[in-house]
């Protein structure tokens, strides 16, 4: 009698303490796809809760062969990135998630996860309790399980809205958009756990639509409301994504992805040696951009990326990925090649061994192993933008400018001697800067470039800029091999020109470029630069009077070079006298690129025809 008094004793003290860490008001609530769950709970951190989902009521006897979709930790409906951004000392308001733009905040005693279905379904919620590892297992009909099923449809899923902030005067709506490791054909997976809040941020400004469009990516260490400004066009939107992980070593994916095993929470685990690496990081940024042209009349013949540093990365190897969508591009001081290991400069901290490595090889695994990516490629091809420039010969780039230096041990100077010759050698042309700046800057010097940039700048609040010169829907001459390039170098410190520019001093006429099916016609000229000598004055570098140049049309509109067909060209100068003509034939990609093409500061027209009576009489105009 006393053993069972003691026996009840015990189940009756078990009983309480699931009662007591049991879960209550759980509701749940569908909508776009994508499946609510809420529920109160205790916030001690020594908790986190367990999702299940079933096609049948879930109790204690139906729990075990319900599916476990994954975890919420006791904060889920903390937004802690936001947290971290506008009240770094935990002392002031907590901002609190939104399910739902008309509704208020949750509360620190709510917690939340959100699941997206792959197939229409009428499903049964449960969530338990895990105290320090040990699941609670009770389940409480109509508290810790829903007393009715939820009725749910693959759909588009929408960010919710959170709040507005202000800054620099500018006022900019914040989103949380819940993305997890399920979707569909429709809706990829965005992360390797289920429901992984990130924020963004949309700016919309002016009155008169469409309106280009700018996507910002942060620098390393940043936010995506670090850098809340554009361009000077006041009538663009701006949307700033962010890259950021709840991780104690990799805070960021330098807006690739991670790998399929790494670890979001925590120190991300071991070195992986096998699996994939999705691009996690890229696809949102991509479903992102999507989601802003559903939202208003978006001009999408003029949507630019731009940023520094890490910015830069993303911009590039985001633009590069998608140019059909990408007008122009701005970076500063990115990096270009992540399976780099040979930089000469001892203090690169992306050799082997170093730093910044070891956090890459956390994230995608060695370079040796050159785990799959997402695109066919291995990871190591994927973050080469020079092998991107190889492997994406037949696309056109974005226009892109890069400013880099030579003394930058950060992104490293030698990895792009061989991006500038790919892409030359693929004749995507684009603006390349270098000088002998490091990556941050040193105090009381000023990059020699830096005039330059601030002639073509992303900053609106300086003047006349680079992006909003491109579109989508016009043509370009991309340049290569131009006579009066400077020398980047070997990659060592002294070898080369210490300052100077790849096809800096040309530029081309955008109104007057003729692209028709049976013609294309553009004018190009020579352009003094502006720079600034250590310890000097702003000065002008003049053209020279004259430059060659290989030109090939890029992201033709209507002109349609047949691979292995005969092309007449004829270079006019300034008084329409012939000074070059000749013939052509397109390549097996259909590429058109006319050798040796003189330019003087007068400006050369350049006329390519298929079959055009102008040429009837042996390219005489």
């Amino acid at each position: 009698m006393k053993s069972l008094s003691k026996g009840l004793l015990a189940l009756g003290l078990a009983c309480a303490i699931d009662r007591a860490h049991a879960v209550t008001d759980l509701q749940a609530v569908h909508r776009d796809g994508q499946t609510f769950v809420t529920w109160s709970q205790d916030t001690s951190a020594t908790r986190s809760y367990r999702v299940y989902r079933a096609a049948q009521p879930i109790d204690a006897a139906t729990l075990p062969a319900a599916e476990l979709l994954g975890s919420a930790r006791p904060d889920s409906s903390a937004n802690v990135r936001l947290n971290t951004i506008t009240n770094p000392s935990g002392l002031g308001t907590q901002n609190q998630f939104r399910i739902a733009a008309n509704e208020a905040p949750l509360t620190a005693a709510q917690g939340v996860f959100v699941h997206t279905v792959a197939a229409g379904a009428t499903s049964w919620y449960a969530v338990t309790e895990v105290v320090n590892g040990v699941e609670a297992l009770a389940i409480v009909p109509g508290e810790s399980t829903l007393a009715a099923p939820v009725v749910e449809s693959i759909g588009a899923p929408q960010p919710v809205f959170q709040r507005s902030m202000v800054s620099f005067g500018r006022t900019n709506d914040i989103y949380t958009h819940w993305v997890g490791d399920a979707g569909h054909a429709g809706y990829p997976a965005m992360a390797n756990e289920a429901s992984v809040p990130f924020n963004f941020a949309l700016q919309r400004r002016g009155t008169a639509p469409p309106h280009p469009l700018v996507i910002r990516m942060h620098f390393k260490g940043g936010n995506f409301l670090s850098l809340p400004f554009g361009t000077n066009n006041a009538n663009e939107w701006l949307l700033m994504v962010d890259d950021w992980l709840p991780n104690l070593r990799n805070r960021d994916t330098f807006w690739y992805g991670y790998h399929e095993g790494f670890a979001l929470h925590g120190d991300g685990g071991p070195v992986p040696t096998s699996g994939s690496v999705p691009d996690y990081t890229a696809r949102r940024v991509r479903w992102t951009f999507d989601w802003v042209l559903t939202q208003g009349a978006i001009d999408t013949n003029r949507v630019y990326m731009t940023g520094t540093s890490m910015g830069g990365i993303g911009s590039f190897f985001l633009a590069m990925t998608m140019p059909e969508r990408i007008a122009a591009i701005y970076t500063q001081v990115p990096k270009l090649d992540f399976s780099f290991l040979g930089d000469p400069n001892p203090g690169s901290i992306w050799n082997a061994g170093q730093g910044q490595r070891a956090e890459a090889d956390r994230l995608w695994g060695a370079v040796a192993t050159n785990l799959p990516g997402s695109d066919g490629l291995g990871v190591y091809d994927r973050m080469n933008a020079g092998r991107l420039a190889e492997v994406f010969v037949a696309r056109s780039m974005p226009v892109v400018i890069a400013f880099n230096g030579r003394n930058d041990i950060v992104v490293g100077w030698a990895e792009k001697i061989p991006f500038y010759e790919a892409m030359q050698a693929n004749r995507h042309g684009g603006y390349f800067f270098w000088d002998t700046r490091t990556h941050g800057g040193a105090p009381g010097y000023t990059p020699e470039w830096s005039p330059q940039e601030a002639i073509n700048p992303v900053n609106e609040f300086d003047g006349v800029n680079f992006l909003n010169l491109y579109r989508l829907d016009q043509s370009h001459p991309a340049f290569s091999r131009a006579s009066i390039d400077q020398d980047p170098g070997n990659g060592l410190a002294g070898d080369g020109d210490p300052v100077g520019t790849i096809n800096g001093h040309l530029v081309w006429d955008r109104a007057t470029i003729v692209d028709t099916p049976t013609r294309w016609e553009v004018t190009i000229r020579l352009q003094n630069l502006t720079m600034q000598p250590v310890g000097g004055s702003p000065t002008t570098v003049p053209a020279p009077a004259q430059a060659s140049v290989d030109v090939t049309p890029r992201r033709l509109q209507a002109f349609a070079p047949a691979p292995g067909r005969e092309y007449d060209w004829v270079n006019l100068d300034a008084g329409s006298n012939v000074v070059q003509a000749g013939r052509v034939v397109a390549d097996a990609l259909g590429l058109v690129t006319v050798q040796g093409f003189t330019v003087a500061t007068g400006g050369n027209r350049l006329v390519v025809s298929d079959g055009d009576p102008v040429f009837a009489d042996g390219f005489e105009d």
